[in-house]
């Protein structure tokens, strides 16, 4: 009996210390299902202090972020989110938007609603009557359009240097999806890849078409309710379709549920949502792109010096995988998307790459836990600052109005005109005048005034915090500084968006000059206004 007793508690002890050096995500798949589980980074093999030096990295301000989350095992090892962002706000995808739409074609092939990714495009539209149909078109097939190699004379790329570009064009085409359908082909299938939203929205017109219901209502039966994704929003062409290319609405933490499903071969909680092959296929190189070392797969990105894959949207949002690390990387914000690969893409997936993962726990180290929590912490509630003495043009002209020469303060870029149309808001922005109030407390007040005669209140923080206030596309958080006695910046974040407008305010005897600035972009805008009596 004893010996036997004995043999039983050495058996436990062995057991016991495996679990003490097993990683949370080594004994058991976690399935965050009803919400994220969240780990120290060394429960996880993972430290502390490098992840605490990769979030200061990735927190500074050229790069404007609003979330950023690190899972691993299914773990959530660290996130942070700066002001005016809580794990609760949906963020705008953009064009992570496309991987969404990508993923509802494989849950479609899982449901039998598709018969195979080489089913030619146009025996989906049997109803339809399209335009410029010949041998090329004819062989367009589902795979094509995944992989942005369709043919079709489109190529937002070129976009930027056109009046309006080919998706400009079926935006404001009364069927987007005729439009998309009627191009004529510049190159055959397969062969060529060119990046356009055209394309993707004939993906969210066969979803619809197969399945009688909109991408939004397919993927929130579907998609969304397996993985307990509830609070969703997506942006409607004129006609009623969910754009497959952008307009997607999620929290960071969803975003990440998303990249989970992918990083566990389209399986969720012992459910195939997605085929396995199809998963592991979207995360392969299916098609060269113009970058070397940037293979392209159904909808996704890859970036061979580390083998990671994302999704990627306008702005700096990333979806990350980092498969042999059972790595996820949730990333929000809004970069400069001119140099957005330079400063922000290709050097995060290196860093992320670079992250030390180990298939045993560490050593728990509280020193470095509470060094990784200060830096959260620091990015989310900065100290305010000292509120520097204004100058003495501040009294002068607080309380006047300043009537603009041009209503289009808040449009500096074609990305501004493509958002306030989403909004529906472009003809309600018409600015017609500015009123500045300053007195000694630690923020300003900035009073639009719009043509159709309603205002806009904005409270700014001159203590370098954010004040939010609700506008008239949403929430928007503003700051200022007085950048020298006569000129003062004030920056404005919409709240949810990539999108972050700079105004550069020069108060002359009697004059305004005023240069608008939206980060994202990089668009600018030149407003003249003057001194009412």
């Amino acid at each position: 009996m004893l010996r036997r007793f004995s043999y039983v508690g050495f058996v436990a002890a062995i057991l016991a210390a495996l679990l003490i050096v097993l990683p949370a995500g080594a004994q058991d798949v976690i399935w965050p299902t009803d919400g994220w589980q969240t780990s120290t980074p060394e429960a996880q093999g993972m430290m502390s202090g490098q992840l605490a030096a990769f979030f200061e990295t990735w927190s500074q301000d050229y790069l404007n972020l609003d979330s950023l989350i690190v899972v691993r095992n299914g773990y959530i090892v660290a996130e942070a989110y700066t002001p005016l962002n809580n794990p609760d706000l949906k963020h705008n995808l953009y064009s992570v938007t496309k991987s969404f739409t990508g993923a509802l074609i494989g849950v479609m092939l899982q449901d039998g609603l598709l018969e195979g990714l080489d089913t030619p495009v146009l025996e989906l539209f049997p109803d339809r009557t399209v335009q410029n149909v010949d041998e090329r078109k004819t062989a367009l097939t589902v795979r094509d359009l995944l992989t942005m190699s369709p043919g079709l004379e489109c190529n937002d790329m070129q976009a930027g240097f056109l009046e309006r570009g080919t998706s400009d064009l079926m935006e404001e085409a009364a069927d987007d999806l005729q439009f998309a359908l009627d191009l004529p082909m510049a190159a055959a299938p397969g062969e060529v890849w060119n990046y356009c939203n055209t394309f993707t929205q004939i993906l969210s017109g066969i979803i619809t078409e197969k399945t009688g219901m909109t991408a939004l209502d397919y993927a929130s039966e579907k998609l969304f309710k397996p993985l307990g994704i509830t609070d969703v929003a997506w942006a409607e062409s004129q006609t009623g379709l969910s754009l497959g290319y952008s307009g997607l609405y999620l929290t960071p933490r969803d975003m990440a549920k998303f990249g989970y499903l992918y990083l566990k071969q389209g399986q969720w909680a012992g459910e195939q949502i997605i085929p396995a092959d199809y998963a592991a296929a979207s995360l392969s190189s299916q098609i060269k792109t113009p970058w070397d070392a940037v293979p392209y797969g159904y909808l996704w990105w890859g970036f061979d010096p580390v083998q990671v894959s994302y999704a990627l949207g306008y702005g700096g949002q990333y979806i990350l995988l980092v498969p042999n690390s059972d790595l996820v990387v949730v990333l929000t914000g809004g970069v400069t998307e001119a140099v957005r690969p330079a400063i922000n893409a290709f050097p995060m997936f290196f860093a992320a790459g670079a992250l030390s993962v180990s298939d045993t726990a560490l050593p728990e180290n509280p020193k470095e836990v509470s060094h990784l929590e200060q830096v959260i912490t620091n990015i989310g509630s900065p100290d305010p600052q000292p509120v520097p003495e204004l100058p003495a043009l501040a009294a002068q002209i607080s309380r006047k109005s300043y009537m603009l020469t041009s209503p289009r303060l808040f449009i500096s870029s074609k990305s501004d005109e493509r958002f306030m149309n989403y909004k529906g808001l472009t003809a309600a922005l018409d600015v017609q005048k500015l009123v500045f109030t300053f007195d000694d407390s630690d923020e300003s007040l900035l009073t639009v005034n719009f043509v159709n005669g309603e205002t806009w209140a904005i409270p700014l923080g001159l203590d370098g915090l954010y004040r939010e206030s609700d506008g008239p596309f949403g929430p928007v958080g503003a700051k200022a500084v007085w950048l020298d006695d006569s000129t003062f910046r004030v920056y404005l974040k919409h709240v949810g968006e990539t999108f972050l407008h700079r105004f550069d305010f020069n108060f002359k005897p009697g004059t305004l000059d005023i240069i608008s600035f939206e980060t994202a972009s990089a668009g600018a805008n030149a407003i003249m206004a003057w001194m009412m009596p």
